[in-house]
């Protein structure tokens, strides 16, 4: 089963007090195996409990991760889809050091883009046409009905 730190970079490892592995019987295709082994792999990250990651780092991945932190503060990633526990426990190792890089930097600003000529050009053709419409409104005599 997993043992170990899990290593981000040369200066951020994840001790493995912080982890929490569990396992499951996936669900699936597999067959017998499938049905008498637990090969479904499930992570919980202590991100709260955790110094290893600056505080930054845990908002950013709160953000964009929100649907894996659960109330406790726990990031959970889950595999099942190798029939091998060892190969689905890489997977998730994995996978837990590419959103903890993918967070370590900030987003760079948004550049609001400007707007383009051709816009205001059909804003005002759609205004002159609008306009032309109630002028012919306007110009329809009722008594002459």
């Amino acid at each position: 089963m997993a043992r170990g730190p899990i290593r981000i970079d040369e200066t951020i490892v994840i001790p493995t007090r912080h982890l929490a592995w569990s396992y499951a019987i996936s669900s699936g295709s597999g067959g017998m195996h499938r049905d008498h082994n637990k090969t479904k792999v499930r992570l919980h990250w202590d991100m709260s409990a955790d110094d290893s990651v600056s505080e930054d780092v845990k908002a950013r991945i709160r953000q964009r991760y929100r649907s894996h932190v659960n109330v406790r503060g726990q990031l959970v990633l889950m595999h099942e889809k190798r029939r091998l526990v060892s190969r689905n426990e890489q997977i998730v190792r994995q996978r837990l050091c590419d959103i903890v890089k993918a967070c370590l930097h900030p987003d760079p600003p948004r550049e609001k883009a400007a707007p383009r000529p051709a816009v205001g050009q059909q804003r005002a053709k759609g205004k002159k046409r609008r306009s032309q419409v109630k002028a012919s409104r306007r110009g329809v005599d009722l008594l002459e009905w």
